[in-house]
């Protein structure tokens, strides 16, 4: 199994931002980008 990064995006300049990091990270490292877009703006996840 391909390794993965889980991004959760959020709609904001820096939301875009670090997505575009992860992007950059993904494609460096060799992993596998999975994005998130919650249908509101309060999402909330716990681990």
């Amino acid at each position: 199994m391909k390794p993965q990064l889980f991004h959760v995006f959020r709609n904001t300049p820096f939301g875009r931002q670090t997505l575009l990091e992860s992007a950059y990270f993904c494609r460096t490292v060799g992993v596998e980008l999975v994005v998130y877009i919650p249908r509101t703006n309060k999402f909330l996840m716990y681990f």
